[in-house]
């Protein structure tokens, strides 16, 4: 996903694509427990999808916004692929049917 994010200003068609990878993380991480990488990848989509909406061009500021949600997926991934990643506990699917009380 880094290629995705070019030196120079972010063109409209980048950050969609931009948009849909961080959505597709946020939505896959989430699904399996892994908070900090849903985390980053939730404000990676939130960012892209504000300057989607702003319909102006990209400018250093979000670069670097971007570009910080990215490093923090990466430093995750590589925390997974070592197995120091953390990940929520899975629900009990018992619980869930049949609550307490």
């Amino acid at each position: 996903m880094l290629d995705a994010l070019p030196p120079r200003p972010v063109t409209g068609t980048e950050l969609e694509a931009l948009h849909r990878g961080f959505h597709t993380l946020h939505g896959s991480s989430a699904s399996f427990g892994l908070l900090k990488l849903a985390a980053a990848a939730a404000e990676g989509e939130r960012l892209a999808k504000e300057a989607l909406q702003a319909e102006a061009p990209s400018g250093r500021t979000l670069s670097r916004q971007l570009l910080e949600q990215l490093d923090l997926m990466e430093r995750e991934a590589a925390n997974l692929e070592s197995g120091q990643a953390t990940k929520a506990p899975a629900p009990d699917p018992v619980a869930a049917v049949n609550p307490p009380g």
